[in-house]
């Protein structure tokens, strides 16, 4: 058993979605690191559909030596329960068990 713990900001942003990116924020505060991913402008929608195609994302590399099964955490913070959502995928493609 392993962890393998990194902060998101140090991550690659990737592009414009939608009118939509993810950027580093320093507000509001009680964030670890040198800063929190946030995606700008919030416009209040919810994507379930063809997520890759329209969300904004951002990467974080890692290697692994061996398969099996891996767990991802995440620490996040939302102004209101519209706000309260994440897809997150693996080498390029999202995990629908995963959605929100």
């Amino acid at each position: 058993l392993g962890f393998l713990v990194m902060e998101a900001e140090k991550g690659s942003i990737g592009e414009v979605i939608n009118g939509q990116k993810w950027q580093i924020a320093t507000s509001p505060t009680g964030f670890a690191g040198d800063g929190a991913l946030v995606t700008t402008p919030n416009l209040g929608s919810t994507i379930s559909l063809n997520i890759e195609a329209n969300s904004p994302s951002f990467s974080i590399p890692a290697q692994f030596q061996k398969t099996g099964k891996f767990y991802v955490w995440l620490r996040v913070w939302a102004a209101n329960g519209a706000d309260n959502s994440i897809h997150v995928g693996i080498d390029g493609n999202v995990f629908y068990t995963s959605d929100k």
